[in-house]
């Protein structure tokens, strides 16, 4: 059966807007898109009137389950004054105590925050299996990328079959379980290579840490760091690069962790690497989740795209990361600061909500456009004003100068009007527990 929905613009694509026309939906998928005039007089038609349909945006790296925390930083100021080693020791001291049932109700209150933002596709990264459960019972892309932590040899070979077990058991199809080696520091060069290897065998994606304080780099340089004050905080006085004086990329391609993972790897941050570098993690394939609110306010510093290749903005998503390192969980407030701060064009933008991070997840094929085939996930924004067409820019600033959309479609059901959850499914997100 086809349902209609009837809207002043389309945004099928960051490039391809319809103006008067109709999406038209099958069975949860898109079949077409259509001028007002070719819709059959006896169908039913869902008007959204003076508004612009889009498809559901993805969050490309948040931790949801700290949404809770007790932050360090002040309101509304970025950047701020916080040491990069302190926030995350504040962090362990933290959540490390927290119950079980605290840790679920603060990854509730986090992923309430990020869907109603518009996101219709989630990346989390976490070790608890308790979020597996919610997941799995929605109708929502969620990719839940499974953290681990070595200091040793031993301790890989334990990690890396924990993690074979759990990806084994916990696969789902509402839930694609991947691996999120937490990062360079953090990760033996042991359990770095046997990752590497399970992906490539098992196609399983992997998600990390990249370059992102320069704490990292003076670590992996054999430079005091505050990366010292965290492993002799949980006793693991003895980690160390397996070699120092390379550069976070040069240290995994040499690895051969770049090689093995072509494809499947996708990196935060990198704000401590180069042009030429973040040039050659495209090169082998790795995609880049910009958290531009986070860098600023830990580490004063973000990627400038105004001085990097289309190739770069081509393998770039956006993320929220945690609340413990950002004001809130909005992918809309996160593009509107990646915009104000580097001016980086509307159309890029969308692109990075949407198209650019599905690509990444290797999921192009059924979502991040609005196109033939692909599931119905989309976004109604009501226009605060009568744009016009041969002004797109006014378009896309009206949509995002809003708080969230109005209305979130998934598989062309509605989900959520006017900030609430409108779906059985769903419902229990709306209770503020």
């Amino acid at each position: 059966m086809h349902k209609f929905y009837k809207s002043k613009y389309i945004i099928s694509s960051g490039e391809k807007i319809y103006e008067n026309s109709v999406l038209v939906v099958q069975d949860g998928k898109v079949f077409d898109i259509v001028e007002n005039n070719k819709v059959p007089e006896n169908m039913e038609v869902i008007d959204f009137g003076n508004a612009v349909i889009t498809p559901g945006f993805v969050n490309l790296h948040t931790h949801l389950q700290y949404t809770d925390l007790k932050p360090l930083f002040k309101p509304e100021q970025i950047p701020q004054n916080i040491d990069f080693a302190d926030w995350i020791i504040s962090l362990m001291k933290q959540y490390f105590f927290w119950s079980e049932a605290k840790k679920i109700k603060s990854f509730k209150n986090g992923l309430r925050e990020t869907v109603l933002s518009g996101c219709t596709c989630i990346i989390q990264l976490s070790r608890e299996e308790s979020f597996l459960g919610i997941l799995k019972n929605l109708d929502l892309k969620s990719f839940v990328f499974l953290e681990t932590f070595s200091n040793n040899e031993e301790n890989s070979k334990k990690e890396i079959e924990k993690l074979q077990k759990q990806i084994r058991e916990n696969t789902s199809k509402n839930v694609t379980i991947g691996i999120s080696p937490h990062s360079i520091y953090n990760v033996h060069n042991t359990l770095w290579e046997e990752i590497a290897k399970f992906s490539a065998e098992e196609n399983i994606l992997v998600h990390t840490h990249l370059a992102e304080s320069q704490d990292e780099i003076n670590w992996l340089n054999n430079k005091p760091s505050g990366i010292d004050k965290i492993h002799k905080l949980v006793k693991w006085d003895n980690m160390k690069p397996y070699e120092s004086g390379m550069n976070p990329v040069e240290y995994l391609e040499k690895l051969g962790v770049l090689e093995r993972l072509k494809g499947n790897l996708t990196v935060a941050h990198c704000i401590e690497l180069d042009e030429k570098s973040l040039e050659k993690l495209v090169s082998y394939g790795v995609g880049i989740a910009h958290c531009p609110r986070s860098n600023m306010l830990l580490h004063k510093k973000t990627l400038n795209f105004n001085n990097l290749s289309q190739n770069i903005l081509q393998n770039t998503g956006l993320g929220t990361d945690s609340r413990f390192s950002n004001y809130d969980l909005s992918i809309l407030n996160e593009a509107k600061y990646a915009k104000d701060y580097t001016g980086l064009d509307f159309q890029k933008l969308m692109d990075m909500l949407t198209i650019n991070s599905a690509s990444i997840l290797k999921i192009d094929d059924i979502t991040g456009s609005l196109e033939e085939g692909k599931d119905a996930d989309f976004l109604v924004f009501n226009l605060n004003s009568f744009v016009i067409l041969s002004k797109a820019k006014d378009l896309y600033q009206d949509i995002f100068n809003k708080e969230k959309p109005d209305e979130i479609y998934i598989k062309g059901h509605q989900i959520a009007k006017s900030g609430k959850f409108t779906s059985e499914q769903w419902k229990f997100l709306n209770e503020s527990e």
